[in-house]
């Protein structure tokens, strides 16, 4: 019952986070990335398409511009099975992702 209830809270949050454009799960497959794309170009997508109103809010406010490059609010992030690391690209572009 605890592993069932983690999965209900797990979902609720990702339910949340949908609602606020902080994450796609219904609607990801509408999304797609060239690999010929420019890190101007990915970071333009990121922006105004997949995260508008996260990156728009990290944007807006002053701890967030420490984040990646300036003027760039994210990093690509590796993960292989449960190990996260920060990708050493500094401006990742289509081909990278």
């Amino acid at each position: 019952k605890v592993a069932q209830w983690l999965l209900l809270v797990n979902c609720l949050d990702l339910h949340n986070m949908e609602c606020c454009q902080c994450a796609h799960i219904e609607t990801a497959s509408r999304f797609s990335f060239s690999q010929m794309w420019t890190h101007d170009e990915v970071n333009q997508y990121l922006q105004n398409e997949v995260f508008p109103l996260a990156l728009g809010y990290v944007n807006s406010t002053e701890k967030g511009k420490g984040i990646g490059i300036p003027s760039c609010p994210w990093v690509l992030i590796s993960k292989e099975r449960l190990c996260y690391e920060v990708v050493d690209i500094e401006r990742p572009d289509g081909n990278d992702l």
